[in-house]
């Protein structure tokens, strides 16, 4: 062999590495933004989701109804710790009227706050998520 053929193979195999690690580079770049970009849209998505129940969810208890809409949201695009406290006050809800035909919103009060604190801890973990990736 050349030493002429063998100096054009190394440098070939030296272009190709450097390549390779740029092309591998940039794949693992473009990877961690899109996964930021993820997370991002998850939390925007889940604080409005949030806001909209929040806000609603008081309402419908003082007036003694449920919105069809504000429910299946919180079943369907609510993590599960935020469902198991809404499930917690609907369940306290549903004894109150039994027991006494009235609602005391009062009693729900603790109620909403565990929700809040539910959603509190999902966006908190997702920021959490975030500053991870930065």
């Amino acid at each position: 062999m050349s030493e002429g053929l063998l100096g054009v193979l190394i440098g070939g195999v030296i272009a190709t590495i450097g390549t390779v690690v740029g092309v591998r580079y940039d794949w693992m770049k473009w990877k961690k933004e899109k996964k930021l970009e993820h997370l991002r849209d998850k939390r925007e998505r889940l604080a409005t989701l949030f806001r909209d129940v929040s806000n609603g969810i008081e309402q419908d208890m003082v007036a003694d109804r449920l919105d069809l809409n504000r429910i299946t949201n919180i079943r369907i695009l609510c993590p599960q710790s935020v469902i198991d406290a809404f499930d917690s006050m609907i369940d306290y809800r549903l004894d109150q009227k039994e027991k006494s035909g009235v609602i005391n919103i009062s009693g729900l009060g603790p109620y909403f706050a565990k929700i809040t604190q539910a959603m509190k801890t999902c966006l908190g973990e997702i920021d959490k998520q975030i500053e991870e990736s930065l």
